[in-house]
């Protein structure tokens, strides 16, 4: 499941870096489309709200079902019901990570207050974000404790600020080695991704005036990605050396 909570919020990252790169430039080529994301704002907002209550609440009740009909004795049957309470769990942590993304995004389509209008949807789109990644975040957290419940060694809690450390120091070794392998095969992939979205980030400055804060941020985030898996590749290759 941990894999599946960092991939969503890669895809999270992902589709919000790309809309938040084209906010400034749909200001100027189609600028109704921003203004009525403007002006939509807080529907949208209640509709991810919606979303995130419904997504919640199928997945962990369906997650819920299979860790019910795990006290079976034939192993078939068992990893049967263990593989659909991952595919659940995984699903829903997945999509709070993405929903919760999406919606800081259309948020900021709020933002450009002109008049005292503006500043009264903005204000009344901060109650359906804030509702928003409430119930994802309280989801994710439900969804930490019912795996918990399924696996007793697996520790951490996920309101915890160390919780990833203490998470990843109760799998055995082959579950680390799966999230071992699946980050090394994200960091590549996004190496790729940051990559083609800074130089369209640049054509877009170039062709339609979309900002440089874009280009700044993209670069930014792929220095400190890079010089980040430099510094640690150094530091683990000094400790297998003196172990």
């Amino acid at each position: 499941m941990i894999l599946i909570m960092c991939g969503g919020g890669v895809i999270g990252a992902f589709l919000g870096a790309g809309i938040f790169m084209l906010q400034d430039g749909i200001d100027e080529p189609f600028p109704p489309v921003a203004e009525w994301l403007g002006n939509q704002v807080a529907v949208i907002l209640w509709i991810f709200v919606v979303i995130s209550l419904i997504l919640s609440l199928i997945c962990y009740r369906n997650a819920e079902h299979y860790i019910r009909q795990m006290d079976v004795e034939d192993d078939s049957l068992m990893e049967i019901m263990d593989c659909g309470y991952e595919r659940w769990s995984s699903f829903g942590v997945a999509g709070a990570n993405v929903i919760v993304c999406l919606a800081m995004v259309f948020f900021a389509f709020g933002f450009s207050v002109e008049d005292e209008e503006t500043a009264k949807r903005l204000l009344g789109a901060i109650v359906p974000f804030l509702l928003t990644v409430i119930v994802c975040t309280m989801y994710q957290v439900a969804a930490v404790r019912q795996v918990r419940r399924k696996d007793p060694s697996k520790k951490g809690d996920a309101a915890d600020l160390h919780f990833e450390k203490e998470w990843l120091e109760s799998c055995d070794e082959a579950e680390q080695t799966i999230i071992y392998k699946t980050s090394y095969k994200t960091f590549v992939l996004m190496k790729t991704i940051l990559m083609v979205l800074l130089a369209i980030a640049m054509l877009g400055q170039l062709c339609f005036g979309t900002g440089m804060m874009a280009v700044v941020l993209l670069a930014f985030a792929n220095i400190i990605m890079l010089t980040t898996y430099s510094i640690y590749s150094v530091k683990l290759q000094k400790m297998k050396y003196e172990g």
